[in-house]
């Protein structure tokens, strides 16, 4: 019995320490990574620039994206509800992350041998646009 208790608290301490160390190495290179909440007071998207002249007629416009600010109370719900319907469905529900989801995604990942399945939500796919780029990596 002893020998049986032994061997489980040596199981139990190397699997607390290889936790412990997975999250220490997740905090180095994800977490103090991320930038502070005043970048993102701060944060101004690219918008289109537009040219008028004297007359003030538009001539032209300048973008490196094509972005018009709308505020939310000006989107008509239906709007609101389609992108929802079609990018998040559960958006209201998840708290920002979708924990289920994102597991399946590791899972079928593994299976496969190949990141081919993301995740995101949302607040995700936001956090991406903002502080990363497109290419998928395992830590994300």
């Amino acid at each position: 019995m002893k020998k049986i208790l032994l061997v489980s608290l040596i199981v139990l301490l190397v699997v607390a320490g290889t936790a412990g160390t997975a999250g220490y190495y997740f905090y180095k290179r994800v977490v103090a990574g991320v930038p502070s909440v005043d970048f993102l007071r701060h944060y101004v998207p690219f918008t289109t620039s537009h040219i008028y002249d004297r007359n003030g007629q538009r001539i032209g416009s300048f973008y490196k994206e094509r972005r018009e600010y709308v505020p939310l109370g000006k989107i008509p719900p239906m709007v609101v509800h389609s992108v929802l319907a079609v990018e998040d469905v559960h958006f209201y529900h998840h708290g920002a992350l979708a924990y289920g989801s994102i597991i399946r995604a590791a899972i079928s990942d593994a299976l496969a041998g190949y990141l081919r399945e993301g995740a995101s939500t949302i607040t995700q796919q936001l956090a991406r646009n903002i502080f990363l780029t497109h290419r998928k990596t395992s830590i994300r």
